[in-house]
């Protein structure tokens, strides 16, 4: 069995924990896995403007989902049995018609362009793969911070929610909750025991 982990956003590049996070899942899986970084289809923008940090992670997360929700059916992707998405790459994931786990994803939020009026094709197309097959698993985790992590209503999906460790009101940060999910135990442990649960064999 083979995992494609895609991370989401991209403007901090590869990122130590990837590899961590993915080679704990696999020793403790016994599953094959690889790391998957698209190509970006635009350069990002640079301002000489104040809270660089904040403003730097909103463009890119804008600009990401716009690529994921117009590019995810022409993106190349490594062939795998489960796919892990991580914000975007969730997107990107979910069209690949295989159990998938999402983390901090804003998917949900694409089903509700079926309700507006003036849906395109491209958005009806990427709509008819995230809904797909109600018999392929999908795990939904959501870092109960995380204000990009949204709950996916369908009968496919388990919703797994958890609070960060380091959650804190007087110190929130909308960039670690939504990238917590890397080196948290809870969202680790879970990820396993899932991957167990679908692999078994009869």
């Amino acid at each position: 069995m083979k995992i494609i982990l895609l991370p989401g956003v991209r403007i901090y590049g590869p990122q130590p924990e990837h590899e961590s996070f993915l080679n704990t899942i696999k020793s403790q899986t016994g599953c094959d896995g690889e790391i998957f970084y698209w190509e970006p289809g635009y350069k990002h923008p640079e301002y000489d403007l104040p809270l660089k940090l904040i403003r730097d992670f909103t463009y890119e997360v804008i600009l990401d989902f716009q690529e994921a929700i117009t590019r995810a059916t022409e993106i190349v992707v490594p062939w795998g049995d489960i796919f892990i998405g991580h914000s975007a790459g969730s997107i990107i994931s979910l069209v690949r018609q295989r159990p998938t786990i999402t983390m901090a994803s804003p998917a949900p939020l694409v089903d509700s362009v079926k309700k507006s009026a003036g849906i395109n094709k491209k958005s009806a197309d990427l709509l008819y793969l995230i809904l797909r097959n109600p018999n392929i698993p999908i795990l939904n985790i959501m870092n109960k911070y995380d204000i990009l992590a949204c709950p996916f209503d369908r009968p496919n999906v388990e919703n797994y929610e958890y609070t960060g460790t380091w959650c804190n009101p007087l110190s929130y940060s909308p960039i670690n909750a939504h990238s917590d999910y890397w080196t948290n135990t809870k969202v680790i442990n879970k990820i396993i025991e899932t991957i167990k649960k679908w692999t078994q064999k009869p």
